[in-house]
């Protein structure tokens, strides 16, 4: 098994972000060697940004989500193709996450494979 040891996605700031949130997870299948490889993983270039939200409900989160995004698209002209928001556990967050972005009239795609076929608009009922 190899490990990447180089980030092209992330720039430096997020990397170091993400690496201080997962240094204590433990990553079990991997060899102690190849753990140490993969945290010390490195950005090929500078910048990110990083934020914390906290918020009372789920509701509001995802009310703030939307906004954040319009807000980028709108305010900072970022194309909505270089958007991403992730969710640990599709099946249960996505449907509120589709409601919450198309009501504020973000645009969005949800890769089909983390949905199950009967809540999956690509295949409607028989």
């Amino acid at each position: 098994m190899e490990v990447l040891t180089t980030s092209r996605r992330s720039g430096a700031g997020l990397l170091a972000a993400t690496r201080l949130l997962t240094r204590r997870m433990p990553l079990t299948r991997l060899p102690a060697e190849k753990v140490r490889a993969h945290r010390d993983l490195a950005a090929v270039r500078e910048g990110g940004r990083v934020e914390v939200f906290t918020y009372p409900t789920a509701g509001t989160e995802l009310d703030n989500i939307a906004d954040i995004l319009r807000r980028a698209h709108l305010e900072e002209g970022v194309p909505w193709n270089e958007m991403a928001v992730l969710v640990r556990a599709g099946g249960r967050t996505i449907p509120a996450v589709r409601r919450a972005l198309t009501s504020a009239g973000v645009p969005l795609e949800i890769d089909g494979d983390v949905l199950a076929l009967r809540t999956n608009p690509r295949w409607p009922p028989c």
